[in-house]
């Protein structure tokens, strides 16, 4: 019998010394020793200025680590520095420049805590996922090859110049933003993109049109995710993907300077266009009503890049992405009785209350409240029937600088079908009060039924109520993406299920969510109120807390 032993592999920490050598000397290092494809190189105050130092040669190294140098930190032009499981963390706060090719060993993580790190040189990932963390800036002025994934988990991932992650897949999660920059006119920025709760950007040259595409799917996961195109004043700015996908749960708000008022040739000026290869699944097209334009469900819209979602979407190939036309492609009004699948827009400016009255079973795609101008506008749907809304898609908007309760937009007595889909309740409300409370909310006393265990989604800015005391029987979860939901039944739950926040404040009171029921915390917060003003005398209980 023969014993083996090993030797354990040499892995140290190789501090750079005061001076610019080239990182293949040992009198760049306080060692001497030239750090190898196990050690991780530490810039630290031990350099008192700013330095641009040479690799001197190709390296490898498990890790790179600067930690309060006393001055920025790049690497010249020329060979290729290979990095390991250790991958880059940089916390000083000024930028860290990568003039070199730099490839990836593993998998591995790159995490910047402030200012930014821009790898100019390209990078080479050779199918291993990379992670980019930390609020600070990455900045990638050159191609990224080699396939594998990228994952953004903080701050914010720049493609600028000529940089293209196009063989990559990217996942962008919640808080953070991926922006395409340019100064070429076009290019694959990216594979598939995922946006996790996440933004998007795109923008624009004032000497030519700008095309930026994703070689793949554009899908839309959980949280409410922004994608935002912002042309040049002189031209126009477009993002093409081969298809969209939507998770339940995920709400995409695509907005942009005239976004699809202008078809994609010739180019409107000053305008933005989002395009899909495959056109996305719409509901409600091929209807029997007037206005059975089908809509991109938990989607909405805006034609300006800095606007909250002002109406619902469709896509047609010679615009691309647009919002639904409020003149021509909405009915006015519900009758009563109606069985065609419209897309209903309710309007008021006129500084009184309307209704519309449901007593009998009437069926229609989308429901919109628009409540605008003047104060005392609100809105009401009520009766005693059934208002079926096939898409399972709500928006109410108010687009006012504040609001009462005489601007409210309410679902009273009707019972909501949502005709087996998930339900997707969009609202902006401008309310008076702190924390965006009080004022005209979009509020629903209904029953809410028929959800095919697909759940509620609500997402918005301002505040929705569900309120009354007719029982909700939808079997799936109840998730917040953004905005103020308050929880306030009298004598039973709000929800039937699961309470799932994802960012947004969920404002209880006493006994909203069943006994049985998990609430779990993505982010955002909960508050246990007797009221919108009371800080206390509520009360609740569930099973489990999950945060």
């Amino acid at each position: 019998m023969t014993a083996v032993f090993g030797c354990p592999v040499h892995a140290d920490t190789l501090v750079k010394a005061n001076n610019a050598d080239g990182l293949n000397l040992p009198s760049s290092w306080t060692t001497a020793v030239v750090p190898g494809s196990n050690d991780t190189v530490r810039w630290d105050s031990t350099v008192t200025a700013a330095r641009t130092v040479s690799l001197g040669g190709n390296q490898s190294w498990r890790g790179l680590d600067i930690v309060d140098p006393g001055g920025s930190v790049t690497f010249s032009t020329g060979s290729l520095l290979t990095l390991g499981s250790g991958g880059i963390s940089t916390s000083p706060n000024f930028a860290i420049t990568l003039n070199n090719a730099v490839a990836l060993g593993e998998a591995q993580t790159w995490k910047v805590a402030a200012n930014s790190l821009i790898p100019a040189g390209g990078v080479n990932t050779g199918g291993f996922a990379l992670t980019l963390d930390g609020a600070g800036t990455k900045q990638f002025k050159k191609d990224i090859t080699g396939g594998g994934s990228i994952l953004i988990k903080g701050g914010t991932t720049r493609f600028s110049s000529a940089s293209t992650a196009g063989v990559s897949a990217v996942t962008a999660n919640p808080g953070t933003t991926l922006a395409y920059d340019t100064s070429t006119g076009s290019g694959v920025r990216a594979g598939n993109v995922t946006l996790n709760g996440a933004t998007l950007t795109v923008g624009g040259l004032s000497s030519a049109d700008t095309i930026e595409s994703n070689s793949g799917v554009l899908s839309i996961g959980p949280g409410r995710s922004t994608v935002t195109i912002s042309p040049n004043a002189a031209k126009n700015s477009r993002l093409s993907s081969t298809a969209f996908a939507r998770q339940a749960g995920g709400i995409a708000l695509l907005r942009g300077t005239n976004l699809g008022t202008g078809a994609l040739a010739p180019a409107l000026v000053n305008s933005s266009n989002i395009v899909f290869e495959t056109p996305p699944p719409l509901v409600g097209a091929g209807g029997e009503g007037t206005t059975t334009l089908g809509i991109l469900v938990g989607a909405y819209g805006d034609i300006s890049n800095g606007g909250n979602g002002t109406g619902l979407l469709t896509h047609t190939p010679s615009h691309g992405i647009r919002l639904l036309d409020s003149s021509t492609e909405y009915l006015p009004s519900i009758a009563d009785g109606q069985t065609q699948h419209d897309n209903v827009l309710l309007t008021n400016s006129s500084g009184a209350l309307l209704t519309s009255t449901v007593n009998t079973s009437t069926a229609i795609n989308t429901l919109s409240f628009r409540v605008s101008t003047t104060a005392g506008s609100g809105l009401t749907v009520s009766g005693t029937g059934t208002l079926k809304v096939a898409s399972g898609v709500i928006l109410g908007h108010q687009s006012f600088a504040t609001s009462t309760a005489a601007d409210s937009m309410i679902l009273s007595g009707v019972t909501l079908d949502l005709n087996g889909r998930e339900g997707v309740i969009l609202f902006n409300t401008t309310n008076t009060g702190s924390g965006g409370l009080g004022g005209g909310p979009l509020a629903i006393e209904s029953k809410i039924t028929n959800d095919g265990g697909n759940g509620v989604t609500f997402c918005g800015s301002g505040l929705v109520k569900l309120f009354g005391t007719i029982p909700n029987d939808y079997t799936g979860p109840t998730t917040l993406l953004g905005g103020n939901l308050h929880l306030a039944k009298s004598g039973i739950p709000a929800i039937p299920g699961n309470l799932i926040i994802y960012n947004g404040s969920v404002i209880n009171a006493s006994n909203q969510v069943p006994d049985t029921a998990d609430i779990i915390i993505h982010g955002g917060n909960l508050a246990q109120k007797s009221s919108l003003n009371s800080g206390s005398g509520a009360s609740e209980t569930f099973r489990d807390l999950f945060m």
